[in-house]
C-alpha cells in the first residue's frame, strides 16, 4: 500500500485509516468526519483536515500472526 496525498483524494467518510500530520511528525490511526475533521481512535480527539497531508487504508494484519491466534 502506498500513501495517499490528501489533495489527490480523501478517504471515505468514517473508515478507519492511517493519516499523517507532518507538523507533529506523527502517523494516527483514526476517520474522517467530512464536516468536522480526522479524528483520532485512540482518543476521540480530532484534528483539522488542513494539518494532514497523507492517509491510507490499515493494512492487513499479517498472516502468520493470524494463524498464531489459531
Amino acid at each position: 500500500m502506498k500513501w495517499i496525498k490528501i489533495t489527490d483524494k480523501i478517504p471515505p467518510h468514517y473508515d478507519e485509516v492511517l493519516f499523517y500530520v507532518p507538523f507533529e511528525g506523527v502517523v494516527y490511526t483514526g476517520y474522517l468526519d467530512y464536516e468536522e475533521g480526522f479524528y483520532f481512535t485512540s482518543s476521540k480527539e480530532q484534528t483539522d483536515k488542513k494539518r494532514v497531508t497523507h492517509w491510507m487504508p490499515i493494512p492487513e494484519l499479517p498472516i502468520d500472526f493470524i494463524n498464531e491466534e489459531n
